[in-house]
């Protein structure tokens, strides 16, 4: 009898990890278009609650919150994406027509006249094979930048298609987890398989984690994007709008975070002898555009997350080469998961302690 039931047990988790293992394989074409949605809920969740106290109806009040986050959210979005698209391209081909007319040359020989360029060109640069090729590895370099962002654009215009299908089962999921994310999270987190305590312990350090990454690097990523592309839009800067968006995911970085671009740009203007538009972008970029970050991220974020920058720093690189965009998200997420069950083992059954 105690062999049936061990063999039933068995056959019982076998058949569950199989199901599950097969519906995972179901669902993986639409995990990217459901995690969108998770992030928008989770973001305006508040929200929701705060109409379903006054409706108190869940589908209206849930109803409601999906049509302000698709008239608040999307038609910006898409804005954003158009003149994204289209500057990229007119950056491309600036790009390209600036390269084919030697304008790395001149570049190099403008820096090459500097005094301080020659100082370091005889102390540092003395290999005449680094000076011979050092053009042409400079070449080499933005044609291959130039050709790597022809490609990812080509990616995102061969599947504009999917675009507009992807909105919709943004929008249809948003709906239904906003009116039954309660329920969705009960189930999981009764089905657990924790101790009440640990459980309790894991589940609410994913909940601060994903509330400082969404409402707060999200939040201060935004606006860094925004300081970042209206500076370059009043300094009549090239591709505002490509440079703000690029502002949004060097943001995310720790340590440099959004000086990854302005500082660069700025010191193409000083090489350029275009001093005052350096001078502007500078002050811009320490005073409002970094510091930015420096101000609203302790507000908005805080001691949250207690996870350590390096590793924050790996997460966040290694989660956006892995998944993606999405991976900025997950990056921190996992991290924190692996370090509360680190603790909760330490705790409950590293018995050496």
């Amino acid at each position: 009898m105690e062999q049936r039931k061990r063999i039933i047990y068995v056959f019982f988790f076998a058949l569950l990890l199989f199901v599950t293992f097969q519906l995972l394989r179901i669902f993986s074409p639409f995990f990217e278009t459901f995690f969108w949605a998770a992030i928008l809920s989770f973001a305006f969740y508040p929200l929701y609650e705060f109409i379903k106290r006054f409706l108190r109806h869940e589908t209206v009040s849930a109803l409601i919150t999906t049509v302000v986050v698709v008239l608040g959210v999307f038609p910006p979005t898409f804005v954003v994406l158009t003149n994204l698209v289209g500057q990229t391209l007119d950056l491309y081909k600036g790009a390209h027509a600036y390269i084919r007319e030697g304008g790395i040359e001149s570049l190099i020989q403008t820096v090459q006249s500097y005094g301080w360029f020659q100082t370091f060109q005889e102390k540092v640069l003395s290999s005449e094979l680094l000076k011979k090729n050092l053009s042409n590895i400079l070449l080499k370099t933005t044609q291959m930048l130039a050709n790597l962002a022809t490609a990812h654009l080509a990616k995102i215009t061969k599947n504009v298609f999917f675009i507009p299908v992807n909105v919709i089962l943004i929008i249809f999921f948003l709906f239904f987890l906003l009116r039954d994310g309660e329920k969705i999270y009960r189930f999981i987190y009764q089905l657990t398989p924790m101790e009440e305590s640990d459980r309790k312990a894991v589940f609410l350090k994913l909940n601060d984690v994903f509330s400082a990454v969404i409402r707060g690097q999200f939040f201060t990523s935004i606006m860094q994007a925004i300081l970042a592309g209206l500076s370059f839009f009043f300094l009549e800067l090239p591709a505002p709008f490509f440079f703000g968006v690029a502002t949004f995911f060097t943001s995310t970085i720790p340590i440099t975070g959004a000086s990854t671009v302005w500082v660069p740009f700025a010191g193409y203007l000083f090489l350029t002898h275009q001093i005052h538009k350096a001078v502007i972008l500078t002050l811009i970029g320490i005073f409002v555009i970094s510091l930015s970050d420096n101000i609203l991220k302790p507000i908005v974020i805080g001691e949250r997350t207690k996870i350590p920058v390096f590793l924050l720093f790996l997460g966040i690189f290694g989660g956006l080469r892995i998944y993606g965009l999405i991976g900025i998200f997950l990056g921190p997420v996992f991290i924190a998961l692996f370090l509360a069950l680190v603790k909760i083992y330490q705790e409950r059954y590293d018995h050496n302690r």
